[in-house]
């Protein structure tokens, strides 16, 4: 958590997001120079934390950075509050400029950035081809370790995927209302074919190991994890294997102090530098990250983007996290 400043509380406006985003010291500069004042920021690591953080302490927030997958459970607390924030994503890149106005989000939430879930893998363990089909991948990486992002809502829909692109048909009660397999321990076993499976957030130490084989995981990372590891690895984006997250931005107080903050943390001068920390995508999609990984991604994104499906906010996300941590309990016990 930010540092106390109950002796100054008037000069800070206080953000919560997720770790890293905000980090780039020109992007507090650019707070203090155009709107008078200091940015105070609380990070967090995971969804889960997100929603327990926001629970206790929505009251101290100004402005908030979060999952479009938390939306749902936190729109009656957000509701619009006459902002102006919405004239940004006027200047979007049309494709995400087109989808947000045509998802009817209140005027105080805008995106924030992108990125596309896809498989990093290690090509001196296994290989993955564009069109192949997420079972067969899994499959492919027989003994060797793979990892998957510890978040419910990511996995539920790599299963639901792993499903839906498997070619098979499968009986009309595996999908839910909402078109989702359930998060159970069968349907994530028949997905990930037995494979040693590894869920984490923290992914240094399994890339170091010879018999790492591929992660399901977001692809900003991925690049980051390649040039810290210093290995070969590979990110493939297919429409069979990925889609679009995106992270939301909220201004939450109806303050002049606020809207700035919230505005500029928006412009894309502070997306750029927000981009260059994280990788990902920002909504005016800029190609402004000097790695020639990222160009070769960027390139592939864009003519890829009709192509891709969003994942969409999850209608109980406390719901989901149980059932997660019942299933990683259960692969334990089985692995055991």
């Amino acid at each position: 958590m930010a540092e106390d400043k109950s002796l100054d509380t008037k000069n800070y406006v206080n953000v919560l997001s997720w770790w890293g985003y905000l980090d780039d010291p020109r992007i507090a500069e650019a707070v203090k120079d155009q709107c008078g004042v200091n940015l105070s920021v609380d990070e967090y690591y995971t969804n889960e934390e997100f929603s327990e953080i926001f629970k206790k302490h929505q009251d101290r927030y100004d402005v908030i950075v979060f999952s479009n997958l938390m939306y749902k459970s936190i729109e009656n607390k957000i509701a619009d509050n006459n902002s102006t924030l919405s004239d940004v994503a006027k200047g979007y890149y049309p494709y995400f400029r087109d989808y947000y106005f045509q998802h009817n989000y209140p005027k105080n939430v805008v995106f924030f950035s992108h990125a596309l879930m896809g498989f990093m893998y290690n090509p001196a363990v296994m290989q993955i081809t564009p069109g192949e089909d997420i079972f067969d991948i899994f499959k492919s990486a027989k003994n060797n370790y793979v990892v998957v992002v510890d978040d419910p809502a990511e996995i539920r829909s790599l299963l639901t995927l792993g499903y839906k692109t498997s070619g098979q048909v499968w009986p009309k009660n595996t999908y839910d209302s909402e078109g989702m397999v359930e998060l159970n321990y069968d349907n994530f076993k028949r997905v990930s074919q037995n494979t040693n499976i590894f869920t984490t957030n923290d992914y240094n130490q399994i890339y170091k190991l010879n018999n790492f084989a591929m992660s399901f995981m977001w692809s900003g990372d991925s690049i980051l994890y390649i040039q810290q590891s210093h290995k070969p690895y590979k990110f493939i984006l297919d429409p069979k294997l990925s889609y679009i997250c995106t992270d939301l931005l909220a201004q939450i107080k109806n303050s002049q102090p606020a809207s700035c903050v919230a505005h500029v943390l928006e412009s894309p001068k502070v997306m750029a530098y927000v981009e260059n920390s994280t990788y990902y995508f920002s909504p005016y999609f800029q190609d402004s990250v000097d790695d020639p990984r990222f160009h070769a991604l960027y390139g592939q994104t864009a003519k890829m983007l009709p192509k891709l499906s969003w994942i969409e906010p999850v209608s109980d996300f406390p719901q989901y996290d149980q059932e997660w941590e019942a299933l990683k309990i259960k692969l334990n016990e089985k692995d055991n």
